[in-house]
């Protein structure tokens, strides 16, 4: 047994002598709490010969192996649209004239530089997507690591792996929550670098990364307001700086995407697309009655999955009081964790990857926990606190480990299409896979086809160009839009001149979202334009109760007769004289 022997309280990085008779630092670096004896002998082992970069080594290796699996689960539609626009800057085209969408700007670069490091393919996507995640683990390890010490920080981030993949929370996709949790901890990280509070340069950091956040997601904008008042709670003669630091970081960031916009000549597009339609689909609240329901069923799912985590969430916001924080981290840590729930609140549709905004202030208090739980047993119990220090780590293990095993169908199975039913149900995924794959055998590289639904992950899997600026038919579905009548007439004329060869019919009131009467319009345009133009070649009938769709294809579509509550059907263009009656 290691005995820390300590005759003062020490300042930070000092060193300790150790009875192996060797001296190493009593916190194991730079900003590990001055005079914590919290997880003291785990602490001084994980100082030795390199432990602690071994251990975060096997969480990453953990990591990997988890992820690999779902490296191949086909997009869902934000996905598609994400990483479609990307590929379309990549292209020269420009957003919010060439293609529509209703993220702001960095979102879309953000994308375009992951499809020019990666390529838009699944496996390349997924694959650099898991790179982001850990490296988003390194930083906030190294964030615990300054507020807690090795041990909980090592815990803190298995928690974050372990929470970010979650099946709940969509943590095997490529959502732009991903890339706003990393930047959200490169902020957490400038914040905490310093006890007494960060600098003019590190509340610069934390200003440019957390204004980066929202540039990517409009919802992060609770992280800035965080970051701008906490760099005011700096230590004294450091408030101005901070204050100016964080304001600087965030201004340059901002004006740097608007001049982007207007020297493009599309920030009248910008404008209405990133900030005033999704500040009217916001305040259109939807039935409540519903969203109690939907939010039920979403909190449910957590819970069964990430139980352990949510306790010991739970038990690092009630320790805080007890832990030897600063006081002014006291406080802003249970902020974050309410303006990471605020991130989750607007538009009350509470999907399940909105949480992963959740998950870095969660690592956090899972820290501070495991940090609490330990503390208060070696100051009574001197001889006992290797035991306990090593049965907490045990019991955290044990509880991953056993929480891994029971969802063993999602990350060790084969089976990707009854994942993505497990998470969405019987959205149209794993249809709009075998459509662009199929069409892909079919297409010139480039060549436009239309997608009449809300799918434009086809356009990824077919290497296709969109016929029509719209990738989001549901945009233009929603009556509170009020350029939706407009869109409507847009698109009809968009498809109609450029006759693509094939289109694709998505039958699927998820990929429509229609409120009332809001597509008939449309819905009456299409079966018009398809019925004098095009023929059926082939057909995927999604049936309840079978994860698989039923792909039906040539001579077979002449005797089949659909049975599925859902469908995605693939048509071909016809010679003009050709009319069919099908």
């Amino acid at each position: 047994m290691l005995y820390v022997r300590i005759s003062r309280v020490r300042p930070e990085g000092r060193m300790t002598r150790v009875s192996t008779g060797k001296q190493v630092p009593r916190n194991a670096g730079p900003g590990v709490p001055a005079g914590a004896v919290a997880g003291a002998r785990i602490d001084a082992f994980l100082s030795l010969n390199g432990n602690e970069c071994k251990i975060l080594g096997l969480v990453l290796l953990l990591v990997g192996v988890l992820r690999v699996n779902l490296i191949n689960v086909p997009y869902e539609r934000d996905e598609g649209a994400y990483i479609y626009s990307g590929k379309m800057v990549n292209e020269g085209q420009l957003p919010y004239r060439d293609f529509y969408e209703d993220k702001p700007p960095g979102n879309i670069y953000f994308y375009a530089l992951m499809v020019r490091a990666f390529g838009p393919s699944l496996g390349n996507m997924h694959g650099g997507f898991m790179l982001l995640n850990m490296v988003t683990l390194v930083v906030l390890y190294l964030a615990a690591r300054k507020l807690f010490g090795p041990l909980s920080a090592i815990l803190s981030s298995l928690s974050f792996a372990t929470l970010s993949l979650s099946p709940p929370m969509s943590g095997f996709t490529c959502m732009s929550e991903h890339a706003v949790m990393f930047f959200l901890s490169l902020g957490i990280l400038a914040m905490f670098f310093s006890r007494g509070g960060p600098g003019f340069y590190g509340a610069l950091a934390a200003g440019a990364a957390l204004s980066m956040a929202v540039w990517i997601k409009q919802n992060a904008v609770f992280f800035l307001l965080w970051g701008g008042l906490f760099s005011l709670l700096s230590g004294r003669g450091r408030r101005l700086r901070a204050g100016a630091g964080f304001l600087t970081g965030a201004v340059v960031v901002s004006a740097a995407f608007l001049w982007k916009m207007w020297s493009l000549g599309v920030f009248g597009q910008f404008w209405f697309s990133a900030v005033e339609l999704p500040g009217v689909f916001v305040k259109n609240t939807p039935d409540l009655s519903q969203v109690k329901q939907h939010l039920s069923i979403v909190l449910l799912s957590i819970w069964e999955h990430s139980r352990v985590s949510v306790v010991l969430t739970a038990l690092g916001l009630i320790a805080l009081p007890f832990s030897d924080l600063s006081r002014r981290d006291k406080v802003s840590l249970p902020a974050l964790f309410c303006v990471s729930l605020l991130s989750v609140v607007p538009g009350l549709t509470f999907y399940g990857h909105y949480w992963l905004l959740t998950v870095p202030a969660a690592a956090l208090l899972i820290g501070n926990a495991i940090y609490c739980l330990i503390k208060y047993f070696p100051v009574r119990h001197a001889g006992r606190a290797l035991y306990l220090e090593v049965a907490v780590i045990l019991l955290v293990l044990g509880f991953k480990t056993a929480q891994i095993i029971s969802n063993q169908f999602y990350y060790f199975g084969n089976d990707t299409t009854g994942i993505l039913r497990a998470v969405y149900g019987y959205n149209p995924f794993p249809s709009a896979k075998l459509v662009g794959d199929y069409l892909r055998e079919r297409l010139l590289p480039g060549e436009k086809i239309a997608v009449f639904g809300s799918e434009p992950e086809v356009l990824l899997y077919a290497n296709a160009r969109s016929a029509t600026r719209h990738l989001f038919v549901s945009h233009m579905s929603d009556p509170n839009n009020p350029a939706a009548e407009e869109w409507q007439k847009e698109f009809i004329s968009e498809v109609e001149k450029a006759e693509p060869r094939y289109v694709i019919v998505v039958n699927s009131a998820a990929s429509w979202q229609c409120h009332k009467n809001s597509c008939d319009r449309i819905f009456s345009w299409v079966n018009s334009y398809t019925g004098r133009h095009y023929r059926t070649v082939a057909f995927l009938d999604i049936v309840r109760g079978e994860a698989a769709p039923r792909f039906v294809r040539d001579l077979p579509l002449l005797y089949y007769k659909p049975i599925g509550e859902a469908s995605m059907v693939v048509m071909q263009r016809q010679p003009p004289r050709f009319i069919s009656y099908h």
